[in-house]
């Protein structure tokens, strides 16, 4: 090779490498070396019916009570009575953007149900189940929704007793600018007391029976002046006896005997 000639090769290979080395220079000025860009991950949904208010069309007894199906644990249950048309409702306190329904079945399951939503106006059917199996119904959403009342509208039961839920699980996270029309609460959920003033009405006539030296006076039922909504764990009877005798001494006894039947 003549000098000429190496001389060019040597030249040609400085500015190549000149070149790459301003390249690479403006490569590094436009991308300094910055930490990765790592995305917010949305919070896993959890469990929002855990521990929250619940109640139900009918309970079987008061150690099947609603919140038991809320409660997280797993010997404790909701059972309704044996009756076809039942429900279990939870008010979740907050909107939540649920995502998840968990139904885990006793023996005495759902043969069909619908799982619903309030919309502040009336309930709304989310999902219809025209042909349950019991054990564990685990229902994932298409789509979100937002609600802070939901519940298990029992169409027809799949066995001749009730409906019976170890737990009733409700997964979402809280819901971002949700409607304020979804806190208005159900009736289902507000209950009117019966004033102290009210007197229960006899449904029928009193009936009595004597002996000649004693007097049993027999109301055959009674309706009290209250809302049926809801579920009550007590009611309170009073008694008073409004009379006068001409013996002041005269013993009399007094006997309360009461049943309370569903209408």
């Amino acid at each position: 090779m003549s000098l000429l000639k190496e001389m060019e090769y040597i030249m040609r290979k400085k500015l190549w490498l000149f070149l790459l080395g301003f390249l690479l220079l403006i490569s590094f000025e436009k991308s300094p070396n910055l930490p990765p860009t790592v995305k917010a991950q949305d919070p896993s949904p959890e469990n929002v019916a855990l521990g929250k208010q619940a109640i139900s069309s009918t309970i079987e007894n008061s150690g099947y009570l609603p919140e038991y199906a809320v409660d997280g644990l797993e010997n404790t249950r909701w059972s309704s009575q044996y009756a076809d048309e039942q429900w279990l409702a939870v008010d979740l306190a907050s909107v939540y953007a649920i995502t998840q329904f968990t139904l885990k079945w006793e023996a005495a399951y759902g043969g069909e149900y619908e799982l619903q939503a309030w919309d502040g106006i009336a309930w709304q059917t989310v999902v219809s189940e025209p042909s349950g199996d019991g054990g564990t119904d685990d229902i994932t959403l298409l789509e979100a929704i937002n609600a802070r009342f939901v519940r298990m509208n029992g169409i027809k039961r799949a066995t001749s007793w009730g409906y019976s839920l170890w737990e009733f699980e409700v997964y979402g996270t809280l819901a971002e600018n949700p409607d304020s029309a979804l806190e208005n609460t159900p009736d289902i959920f507000t209950i009117t007391e019966t004033p102290i003033e009210s007197t229960p009405i006899p449904t029928e006539e009193a009936s009595v029976v004597s002996d000649g030296a004693s007097e049993v006076r027999a109301i055959q039922s009674v309706t009290p002046l209250t809302s049926e909504v809801g579920l009550y764990e007590k009611f309170e009877l009073e008694v008073t006896l409004d009379a006068t005798f001409a013996n002041p001494y005269d013993p009399i006894d007094i006997l309360v005997e009461a049943q309370f039947e569903a209408p």
